[in-house]
């Protein structure tokens, strides 16, 4: 794609980036350049959840609200908690011979992964049904346990594979700001892969990003910085 499409004022449309083959519900982020006016700043709209990432990625901090002092005890007693749940609701599903793997995250969250096969379901469009069953599992997990710590409840390394593809997008969209100048607007994503777009790039010079938009329209914009 070469440079005169950066200043354009249609859509650009994202490339392929990772050769790893992904069901349909895991479709491509697309670009598109920001119709940004000189000076214009964020309105910050729409629900709590919307505006977590904005409040939790300045430079000062460490990008996750700080955890409170939970034991090794505490966290065990979560997990339990959390993997009966996801067995009660998963029986509400037609998926069976499924594992869940425990594991500590980067971030020393508690990640709970449920690995086997046909689990496409348990994604859902654009891992939509994912979050919903990570919401669900963890607040009916922190009111049995009394144990209020981050779980993240993944399919088949589903999240962990967004993740780092959203930051490989968010990484080439840097050099495209630099070499055109322009504003470049990330496809619409959850408020979770936007905090990953505003961690890996608050420390990348030459660029800054902000979010626009409210409820399933919010997005990041990447904007050139002296």
């Amino acid at each position: 794609m070469d440079d005169a499409m950066i200043t354009s004022n249609e859509p650009v449309e994202a490339e392929e980036i990772v050769e790893e083959s992904l069901p349909p519900a895991q479709d491509e982020l697309a670009l598109e350049e920001a119709p940004l006016e000189e000076g214009a700043e964020e309105t910050v709209e729409g629900t709590v959840e919307e505006t977590v990432e904005e409040q939790s990625v300045t430079p000062k901090d460490s990008g996750r609200p700080a955890l409170t002092e939970t034991t090794d005890e505490e966290i065990d007693a979560l997990a339990d908690a959390a993997i009966a749940t996801i067995n009660e609701v998963l029986a509400f599903f037609p998926v069976e011979g499924f594992n869940i793997e425990e594991y500590e995250g980067d971030e020393g969250e508690l990640i709970l992964d449920i690995v086997g096969e046909d689990l496409n379901i348990l994604i859902g469009r654009h891992g939509r049904t994912a979050e919903a069953l990570q919401v669900v599992v963890s607040a009916i997990a922190s009111r049995r346990s009394h144990v209020f710590f981050p779980i993240t409840v993944d399919v088949e390394g589903y999240k962990h594979r967004r993740k780092q593809r959203v930051i490989e997008i968010a990484q080439r969209v840097v050099e495209r700001v630099r070499e055109g100048g322009r504003p470049v607007s990330l496809k619409p994503m959850t408020p979770a892969e936007r905090r990953q777009v505003h961690m890996a790039l608050r420390e990348v010079r030459g660029v800054t990003t902000t979010s626009e938009g409210s409820g399933s329209y919010r997005h990041v914009v990447v904007l050139p910085v002296e």
